[in-house]
């Protein structure tokens, strides 16, 4: 390899912020738009256990659609049931988040179609549910919550949910029945639900690294000039 391809190759590994690797379980595009649902009389079925509940009987489903915006930042929507069980008490939603995603890096956070802060009583706050870290939907208001939604520039992962009375003791919710375990059962992953995995990066070079590849660059040229003069 010549000292010119030598200079030329530093400088394009200066350019690229290095891959980063993740742990998680990635969601495959195909279940980008997936859900899990609950049937009446059965506990657990489909991916969803109900807790608390005297008599176990409940009808259940979220759907959640992932799809990517113009900025490459992706759009988070679940959709909530309101059907029998839940009624009155679904009003909190917990989604989990990966360690590396914080709710400073969601926006446009959205409950029932309207900003958060919009509809009096609802909120969204970092909250840790049974070991979990992630955002809870929160609506201390006649409020239920039928949607809640999101942007944040981070792929989906397998991961927790949980809906219904969360914050009293002895609450009745319904939550994915993996919660609190490895995500496992691939490609379907029915014990789980697509949540935000790590946010990505966007690195940008500090002052003395632009300097030091702008060095690089102009002795690259220079020695490729001169090259050029001593073979002519």
């Amino acid at each position: 390899m010549t000292r010119i391809s030598t200079v030329l190759l530093v400088a394009a590994v200066l350019l690229f912020p290095a891959i980063r690797l993740y742990a998680d379980v990635p969601v495959d595009p195909s279940q980008y738009s997936s859900s899990r649902t609950k049937s009446l009389l059965t506990n657990p079925s489909g991916g969803i256990t109900a807790v608390n509940f005297s008599n176990g009987i409940v009808n259940y489903s979220i759907n959640w659609s992932i799809t990517q915006n113009g900025d490459g930042t992706y759009h988070y929507l679940y959709s909530l049931s309101n059907t029998l069980g839940l009624g009155p008490s679904q009003t909190q939603f917990f989604l989990q988040l990966a360690p590396g995603t914080a709710i400073t890096d969601l926006n446009n956070l959205q409950v029932n179609g309207s900003a958060i802060g919009t509809l009096a009583g609802v909120t969204a706050n970092t909250y840790t549910f049974s070991s979990d870290f992630g955002v809870l939907f929160n609506s201390t208001a006649s409020v239920l919550i039928s949607n809640a939604s999101f942007d944040v520039n981070a792929l989906p992962i397998w991961g927790d949910f949980a809906n219904g009375s969360l914050l009293t003791t002895n609450g009745s919710y319904v939550r994915n029945t993996g919660l609190g375990t490895a995500p496992n059962g691939a490609p379907a992953y029915t014990n789980f639900l697509a949540s935000p995995g790590d946010v990505v990066a966007v690195a940008t070079p500090e002052p003395s690294t632009m300097l030091m590849l702008t060095s690089c660059l102009c002795v690259a040229l220079f020695a490729k000039k001169r090259y050029s003069t001593v073979k002519e």
